[in-house]
């Protein structure tokens, strides 16, 4: 998983949001635009790709360019979007959607929120999966 954030706060209420919600992923770190499609380049270029990117649509160096990137390579086509939001107008998140992210949600999303949006991936809670 790749969280885009500049706001330290955030991400770590965004990464105990996560833990709380039992949802386990690796999870990548980027504070700006640049640094998220630096670090997408990397996987295409071999890494592991992320399965989902939760990502301030306001991140300095342009959330919605990194959106736009991702979503003009075939390889990550099939990476979850989530943008996230403290806009409280609307006009972000019609460009969102405009962009073809998964969901938009505002800043912070609920445990809740988080574990409705993908429900097959392995959580603390699935019967199925150890631990």
């Amino acid at each position: 998983m790749l969280l885009v954030d500049h706001n330290p706060a955030d991400l770590a209420s965004l990464k105990r949001l996560l833990a709380n919600a039992g949802i386990r992923l690796g999870i990548a770190v980027a504070r700006s635009g640049e640094e998220a499609i630096s670090f997408l380049r990397g996987t295409l270029a071999g890494g592991t790709k992320p399965r989902l990117m939760l990502i301030d649509v306001d991140v300095p160096g342009g959330g919605v360019e990194v959106v736009c990137w991702a979503r003009s390579r075939a390889a990550l086509r099939d990476m979850r979007i989530v943008g996230l939001t403290s806009d409280r107008n609307s006009i972000l998140r019609e460009q969102a959607h405009a962009l073809q992210v998964d969901r938009v949600l505002r800043k912070m999303p609920t445990v809740a929120e988080l574990t409705s949006l993908f429900p097959e991936l392995p959580t603390k809670r699935d019967p199925t999966t150890s631990g």
